[in-house]
């Protein structure tokens, strides 16, 4: 028997019992699930299947008469078998009591039919012209992605169910009995504006112009979490994997990067101990790293739950937004299903997400040079998707000969559910690493006042 003459994956059985069960136990509707007509195989129970749920959505009764007379009022009736395929049904089915096992078969045999058919347009997109081969897996996983959705099912929660598990979960953290939900950074005065730290589910998005240490900012946190239980995921697109595990050396051992990017001029005998605590701090850290550049979303929603399934994880840092791809022909539509795709992730995986953003070198032209949310390039999806946006600058990179060297100020300009500021950091320019603000606040105060009086942001 040739493949072409096999008839796609199907249960006639199952798809007569759901509908069969449904006009014997309307009730029973509630036990199918997210069951839709589609997932029928043939067309008569497509209709059939419609017919009972629209009559049970407008609380009438769904039997073979009420069914037979609202297909004949559509002209459907005929198409959809008659009055006696209805009652052949309706007689063949003892009751619904097995109705939710039918439906689960209708679904699975629905869902090998997509694969089916995934596979078909997969080969269709090889035979293309015109596209890489790059481009041919971005839109295989596409599709295969598509079909993956249709499975996901999660019914409503009753504010009293949700309202039990929540506070369960508080009296178990009071407690100590579980996880902190907020991942803390290590800097403590950033920790304390976002309330503990990055909570789970959360996306953030870090913008700055170039030269401001955004990727130091961002390794920071992740060596950080990384060797304090949290696994860390670090897409670097901009760096390559070398360069990523040297500012890890010189953040955990303070090694001047200077001398790890030449060694034979720059290290001597000190800073060996440096390498060494760093080699000793890596074997604790959950920190994976990944330098593929030109990253998709479909990338990205792939390698993070691969990640989980194998080490876990619990902070995934993108470096930068910029460098992502996507099909779309706008850029800024780009930008918007990643942004929106980044957010769903954090979500779905229940991790938190930084994400870099590129600042443009417009801001220069500003009487202050303070970041905003209209500074996040490609559109306001950035600004409309992410939970948190943070601004850094530092003025020494604008005024080499500041007398605030050394320091960085983050700007969180947007917090949902929390409050907005402005914290103060200490940058160690040498091991790219920022720490906790070591100077004066009071001075710093002072400082930022005179900048106000002279019509400058704070």
């Amino acid at each position: 028997m040739s493949l072409e003459s096999v008839a796609p994956p199907h249960s006639l059985h199952a798809e007569q019992s759901v509908i069969g069960g449904l006009m014997l136990d309307n009730d029973a509707i509630d036990r199918i699930g997210a069951l839709n007509a589609e997932s029928f195989y043939r067309h008569d129970h497509r209709l059939l299947f419609e017919a009972i749920r629209g009559l049970i959505a407008m609380q009438r009764p769904a039997d073979v008469l009420t069914v037979h007379d609202r297909l004949s009022f559509s002209g459907k009736d005929q198409v959809a078998g008659g009055v006696a395929y209805l009652n052949d049904i309706a007689s063949s089915t003892p009751s619904a009591s097995n109705i939710g096992r039918y439906a689960d078969i209708v679904r699975e045999k629905a869902l090998m039919r997509g694969l089916l058919s995934a596979t078909n347009r997969v080969q269709e997109i090889v035979h293309e012209s015109g596209r890489t081969a790059s481009e041919m897996l971005d839109a295989a996983q596409n599709e295969i992605g598509k079909l993956a959705q249709t499975t996901i099912k999660k019914e409503p929660a009753s504010i009293q169910e949700a309202m039990g598990r929540y506070v369960e979960g508080l009296d178990q953290r009071y407690h100590g009995a579980v996880e902190n939900p907020a991942i803390p950074t290590g800097l403590k005065d950033l920790d304390a504006l976002l309330n503990g730290g990055i909570r789970r589910g959360r996306s953030v998005t870090v913008g700055a112009r170039p030269g401001m240490g955004k990727s130091a900012f961002a390794e920071t946190i992740a060596c950080h979490t990384s060797i304090n239980g949290f696994s860390t995921l670090f897409l670097s697109l901009e760096m390559p994997e070398d360069e990523v595990t040297e500012r890890a050396v010189a953040n955990w051992g303070k090694v001047p990067t200077s001398a790890l990017a030449d060694p034979k001029s720059h290290m001597n005998e000190s800073h060996w101990p440096g390498v060494t605590a760093a080699v000793q701090r890596a074997t604790e850290a959950a920190l994976f790293i990944d330098d593929t550049p030109a990253l998709t979303l479909l990338d990205v929603v792939t390698k993070a739950p691969a990640v989980k399934r194998k080490r876990g994880l619990d902070l995934l840092v993108i470096d930068y937004l910029q460098l992502m791809v996507g099909l779309e022909e706008k850029r800024y539509q780009q930008i918007e299903t990643i942004t929106k795709g980044l957010k769903g992730l954090a979500k779905s995986l229940n991790i938190a997400v930084i994400a870099l953003s590129q600042f443009s070198r417009d801001i220069e032209k500003r009487t202050s040079p303070h970041p905003k949310m209209s500074d996040f390039r490609d559109g306001g999806s950035i600004e409309q998707d992410s939970d948190i946006l943070i601004g850094l600058y530092r003025e020494e990179a604008d005024k080499p000969d500041t007398e605030w060297k050394g320091c960085g100020e983050l700007f969180v300009l947007k917090q949902r559910g929390g409050k907005i500021g402005k914290v103060m950091l200490t940058y160690l320019g040498e091991y790219t690493r920022f720490e906790n603000f070591t100077g004066s606040m009071s001075a710093y105060e002072t400082r930022s006042n005179k900048s106000k009086s002279r019509g400058f942001e704070g």
